[in-house]
């Protein structure tokens, strides 16, 4: 049996963490979890275990990071089809170009007119079907993640506000603030004293 814990800081996982289920059941030659590498990887954990060689607290950790990492990527790959959410986002052919999109640049100048242009979609017909299936406006789910960008850098305390205001997207630290207090629920500097919460409203 191999057992270990795993925690994340901030909202970032919250939108895929909400839909997982209570238990991720994998079992050998199932079909349910298919990932090949899976089983290899828990060889090599238990290779360190037993070898007990330099480096091997960190060698396990990092195995332990892709055996979860892997394990969900497969269930989300395998999930019963989500009707609408994150995930009924992410599966969708179109709307997961502008997803991926505003995932790996939060700080990007986003409009609805640019988010279409990722999906190769009219404005109107992105913004209809984006708003029907996440049940947030591309606006609204834009300031949620770049607030969850800006609560991960300010947890780490090496950047000062006015520079994560531009860094997530926004023209100056008084626009920035305001909308970080009205998500959030504090001020940047406040929140970084308090620490930060582990969800955004």
């Amino acid at each position: 049996m191999t057992c270990c814990s795993v925690a994340y800081h901030g909202p970032a996982l919250k939108s895929l963490t909400a839909l997982m289920p209570e238990s991720i059941i994998v079992r050998a030659g199932s079909n349910d979890i298919s990932d090949p590498l899976l089983f290899p990887l828990l060889d090599a954990m238990a290779n360190e275990i037993r070898e007990k060689r330099m480096g091997s607290a960190t060698m396990l950790t990092r195995l332990a990071d892709l055996v979860v990492g892997r394990i969900i990527r497969s269930w989300a790959e395998t999930a019963p089809a989500y009707s609408n959410g994150w995930l009924a986002a992410l599966n969708d052919r179109r709307l997961s170009k502008a997803l991926i999109a505003m995932h790996k640049n939060p700080g990007d100048d986003w409009s609805a007119q640019t988010l279409a242009r990722q999906s190769g979609m009219s404005k109107s017909a992105f913004y209809e079907r984006f708003t029907a299936t996440v049940g947030q406006t591309p606006s609204k789910y834009l300031a949620m993640l770049r607030m969850s960008a800006a609560i991960e850098i300010l947890r780490s305390g090496k950047t000062n506000i006015n520079t994560l205001a531009f860094k997530v997207g926004y023209k100056s630290e008084a626009s920035f603030s305001r909308a970080f207090k009205r998500l959030v629920g504090h001020a940047p500097g406040a929140a970084r004293r308090k620490g930060m919460p582990e969800e955004l409203q």
